[in-house]
């Protein structure tokens, strides 16, 4: 099988967490590896698989990358992904994701393992679900995760960042941002910079216990939706680029202490891509992950007002629909039509 139809093999399958999608992606693609699978020490279930080549290089890097996708649980086992020669870009034309997040991360870290690139490799179970395979990676094998000087995600939509901060405030040092994306660019026509506009993912969960966490695009886009795409040309020249990179033993900056208490950007209130979200429009503009961890890092009871609010909302404009003879059933399906938009009426 070339690299370029693993990729592809690897999207047809959809992963929710803990669903048989999940389970036979896994069976086929990571354990023929025979990784080391850490598991939750109290439900006894995997939360992460590990996979170390050539450990006597000492390497201080781990790469990371999630094994399950944002689709439902009552979604097929295999779903068609269609792939254009002409254009470079992995598709779909089902209305549901693609699982190009994180189906690129986990080729990533698969073809640097073929290529024996030193380091350590870590596929999370539940980053979808709010980081459940990293953040009991934290919680119960910090010892081993506080080996590492560098924790590399390949889990970032577009084709230029190299995340500096995330949800929990800054996890990676501008010098090394800068430094990462000049060994990228160099020779490629790649535009990496560092970005702070991250919101999460499970590198985030390290940020306490290794110095440089980031978070590096891989080439997708519109995540979590069924207009998913993947520019598959800029992951394969990607991975050419990592490959020669890391292959090399290079030396990474190791700049932001990870002991420092660091102010979160949401302490006041979430800031990720929007204010703090106020009505349905404004959670409509949000990304699945900014949803996640508005609600994980939000008090209960603001939550719980939040969606009685959205709850009224939903109501008003429903009851503005019918008061217009507007059949909001019929329109949903036939035009598109959303009762909560303002100027429909």
């Amino acid at each position: 099988m070339s690299t370029l139809d693993r990729l592809l093999a690897m999207m047809e399958y959809t992963r929710k967490d803990g669903s048989d999608g999940e389970s036979q992606f896994i069976e086929r693609f990571i354990m023929p590896y025979k990784p080391e699978v850490f598991c939750d020490p109290g439900t006894k279930q995997p939360v992460a698989y590990v996979i170390t080549v050539n450990p006597e290089t000492k390497s201080t890097l781990l790469f990371s990358a999630h094994t399950d996708t944002v689709h439902s649980k009552d979604a097929p086992v295999k779903q068609v992904v269609n792939y254009d020669e002409d254009s470079g870009l992995v598709y779909k034309t089902d209305g549901m994701p693609l699982g190009a997040d994180n189906a690129a991360g986990v080729w990533m870290l698969l073809e640097m393992i073929d290529a024996q690139v030193p380091g350590t490799y870590i596929f999370h179970h539940g980053e979808e679900c709010g980081g459940i395979g990293s953040a009991c990676m934290a919680t119960h094998y910090a010892e081993f995760v506080k080996q590492f000087t560098h924790a590399i995600a390949f889990d970032r939509r577009g084709v230029d960042s190299v995340i500096t901060e995330q949800m929990c405030g800054d996890t990676a040092s501008l010098t090394f941002a800068q430094t990462m994306s000049e060994m990228l660019n160099d020779g490629t026509g790649f535009a990496y910079q560092p970005d702070d506009t991250g919101t999460f993912t499970d590198t985030a969960n390290y940020a306490d216990l290794i110095p440089e966490c980031t978070n590096i695009s891989v080439g997708y886009y519109d995540e979590h939706s069924g207009k998913e795409t993947l520019d598959a040309w800029h992951v394969l020249a990607l991975r050419d680029q990592v490959v020669n990179i890391f292959s090399a033993g290079v030396k990474l900056p190791v700049v932001r202490d990870h002991t420092v208490v660091r102010p979160s950007r949401w302490d006041i209130g979430f800031t990720s891509y929007l204010a703090d979200p106020q009505d349905a429009d404004d959670f409509l503009a949000m990304h699945f992950k900014d949803v996640v961890s508005y609600v994980r890092l939000t008090p209960p009871d603001e939550v719980a007002e939040k969606l009685l609010s959205l709850a009224d909302e939903v109501a008003y404009w429903k009851d503005a629909a019918l008061e217009k003879g507007v059949d909001t059933e019929t329109e949903v399906e036939e035009e598109g039509f959303f009762p909560m938009n303002p100027e429909r009426y």
